[in-house]
């Protein structure tokens, strides 16, 4: 398995399909990346990686990869400001 992984998802902005790559050698990571369509902030989460089975899913998934082992957690910069996270 590779420690890099690329990620299915939506923009939690715009919900385009977006594809993100994860380092999947640690889970509780926290960063922000730009949605590659609307240029805007997305704060990922990396909830859990490494479990075979697993699916990458959440609230913005428009299809689910089952060949990823990694749960990410996306939302928007401002849920973060306002506390709606």
């Amino acid at each position: 398995m590779s420690i890099l992984e690329v990620i299915k998802q939506r923009c939690p902005y715009c919900a385009a399909a977006i594809e993100l790559v994860v380092d999947t050698s640690m889970s509780g990571q926290h960063y922000i990346e730009d949605c590659q369509v609307c240029c805007r902030p997305i704060c990922i989460e990396v909830l859990a990686c490494g479990g075979a089975g697993e699916v990458a899913a959440d609230a913005w998934a428009g299809e689910v990869d089952a060949d990823v082992s990694c749960q990410l957690r996306l939302y928007r910069e401002d849920d973060v400001l306002e506390g709606r996270r």
